[in-house]
């Protein structure tokens, strides 16, 4: 309940900021506009083709239904509940990202993602 609340308490200070931002906005020159767009688009796009290639990666790899499953719903869990409310836009990124799934013998298989 109290997390509830606390959601409650940031929607009403984002609205309150929500005319100071739209005016902002107006006042930008539409190519600034366009890139914000296009940017935001991008990372958007991206964060939800990572989603799939991990859930595609999950489907095929060698392990029972249930452990798929499993995994599944860790991956969905992990990816809504990172989802941020409005525009992303990291100031760096460095990292490689990899994922381990373990068949039923306990043997690893790993799918790594490196930055472009």
């Amino acid at each position: 309940m109290e997390a509830l609340y606390q959601r409650w308490q940031y929607e009403k200070s984002r609205k309150c900021g929500r005319p100071d931002i739209d005016a902002r906005w107006a006042k930008l020159p539409q190519e600034m506009k366009d890139i914000n767009v296009t940017v935001r688009d991008v990372y958007r796009k991206r964060r939800e083709d990572l989603y799939l290639a991990l859930k595609d990666r999950v489907e095929r790899e060698d392990a029972s239904e249930s452990s798929k499953a499993a995994l599944m719903d860790m991956l969905r869990i992990a990816y809504e509940s990172n989802q941020v409310s409005g525009p992303y836009f990291p100031l760096s990124r460095s990292d490689n990202y990899y994922v381990t799934v373990y068949n039923p013998d306990g043997e690893a298989s790993e799918l790594l993602l490196r930055e472009k």
